[in-house]
């Protein structure tokens, strides 16, 4: 990205167009030192270009100019998730690309930000904008001051039930007859995960815990599938980011959910925790614990600290 800035740039910025001239003393260098990718154009930057030609040609859909753009970039970072490679900033190592390692940077948040974010969401890629206002609207805030207000009611009126989140993915495949493994990325060829299906019962039909959430090994939770002998649906980021892996070990049928359904649902959730509510399986806020899968990094390596 530096080198395609400084080639701009010293087109651009010369003393007779710009009053400056911009020479080696002016240009942008790197930092901090990256080990070489295997290709040499493995960290060249792009330009896309898109055309409205699909807008005049007449879509069963009219599309904006900027949804269309939008469009554009959520497929470039499908193709980059899980496949491309990018520098891990914890072991300096080259590991696959994330979706939380990518940020696009808008001209004008009033007018993209939650376009973006919504196009982005429709195609199963997790996203979400930061701005410099409406601090306390966004979704995440709202979640976190509901729960308090809930943890903060003196009377203990108001019944919780706790929906683990990768059950409330895997509820996306409603009706499903496959094995259903949801898949959250957790870095370092870990996932939260487990294993779920739905069976058929005279009152309708039933969702089944089959491996309760935990957090492991892509490798270990594939071996689980394999052993089982069931055709497995894999859904959630995890299984984009590791597809390549989980076809190179995966020895049942599978076949890979729709991005639609790779993002948690609040109607999954709802109706999910409706039938924990009805079976009774809930508690007060007071009698609530959060279920950690795992240590923080923090604790990790403090841990690690105390054993060296």
């Amino acid at each position: 990205m530096l080198a395609f800035t400084n080639d701009i740039f010293y087109q651009i910025m010369k003393r007779n167009l710009g009053g400056v001239d911009y020479t080696d003393e002016a240009a942008l260098y790197c930092g901090a030192d990256y080990p070489a990718g295997e290709k040499e154009d493995a960290f060249d930057s792009e330009i896309l270009l898109t055309t409205t030609q699909e807008l005049e040609e007449g879509t069963k859909q009219q599309i904006s100019k900027q949804e269309l753009e939008a469009k554009l970039i959520a497929d470039r970072i499908r193709k980059m998730v899980g496949k491309e490679e990018v520098v891990d900033e914890e072991t300096g190592e080259f590991r696959k690309v994330h979706y939380g390692d990518i940020v696009i940077l808008l001209r004008s948040l009033s007018e993209w930000a939650d376009l973006f974010a919504e196009v982005l969401n429709a195609n199963g890629i997790p996203a979400h904008t930061v701005s410099r206002t409406g601090y306390f609207s966004t979704l995440e805030i709202r979640t976190v001051l509901n729960y308090l207000r809930i943890l903060d009611n003196p009377r203990q009126d108001i019944p919780l039930a706790a929906v683990p989140t990768v059950d409330a993915l895997a509820y996306n495949l409603y009706g499903c007859e496959q094995l259903i493994c949801p898949m959250m990325d957790a870095r370092r060829q870990q996932v939260y995960t487990g294993l779920y299906g739905f069976s058929s019962i005279e009152q309708g039909t039933e969702f089944q815990v089959i491996e309760p959430q935990c957090a492991t090994g892509v490798e270990e939770i594939i071996k689980k599938i394999n052993e089982r002998g069931q055709q497995v649906v894999y859904l959630g980021d995890g299984a984009t980011v590791y597809e390549t892996l989980i076809k190179e070990q995966t020895k049942v049928p599978y076949v890979f959910a729709p991005a639609n359904c790779n993002r948690q649902s609040a109607a999954a959730l709802a109706v999910l925790a409706k039938s924990y509510y009805e079976r009774g399986e809930y508690v007060t806020a007071a009698e609530h614990r959060p279920d950690y899968l795992r240590l923080s990094q923090a604790e990790r390596e403090r841990m690690e600290k105390m054993q060296k």
